[in-house]
């Protein structure tokens, strides 16, 4: 148990945010595209990207707060989005969705 433990707190220590105006905001898996996109405008931030999964939104806002924003219009964790290429490719959409079907 406490292997687990100091396990997932070393995990946390690596992944949470080193800068608050710059994330990974992860939303509900059952949210469409779109509402993440709302989300992440009415926490007065910007979209610079998405995670392999469509619940992982790289985000970024000059403004102060912003992490507390992501969470109350829900995103359920916050991570450092540096930290997170080892789950998959981060970038943009359409850049990760097009590459393939080049030849």
């Amino acid at each position: 148990m406490l292997l687990a433990a100091s396990f997932v707190a070393t995990g946390w220590l690596e992944l949470r945010p080193k800068d608050d105006h710059y994330v990974a905001a992860i939303f509900p898996p059952w949210w469409s595209a779109a509402r993440s996109t709302d989300a992440v405008i009415t926490a007065e931030g910007a979209i610079t990207g998405w995670g392999s999964l469509g619940s992982i939104v790289l985000t970024r806002s000059d403004r102060d707060g912003f992490g507390v924003r992501l969470r109350a219009a829900g995103a359920i964790l916050l991570l450092d989005p540096v930290s997170l290429e080892f789950c998959g490719r981060i970038g943009s959409k359409k850049n990760a969705h097009s590459e393939g079907s080049e030849s």
